[in-house]
């Protein structure tokens, strides 16, 4: 399915998915650090 995808797109997809990602794991990082 990625194949059909444009390899612009196909980066721009992966990034957005690293970002959100490292921003949930952020978040974790500062729950688990206030508790």
């Amino acid at each position: 399915m990625l194949n059909t995808l444009s390899k612009p797109a196909r980066n721009e997809l992966y990034d957005s998915k690293q970002s959100s990602f490292r921003e949930n794991k952020d978040l974790l990082g500062n729950m688990s650090r206030d508790t």
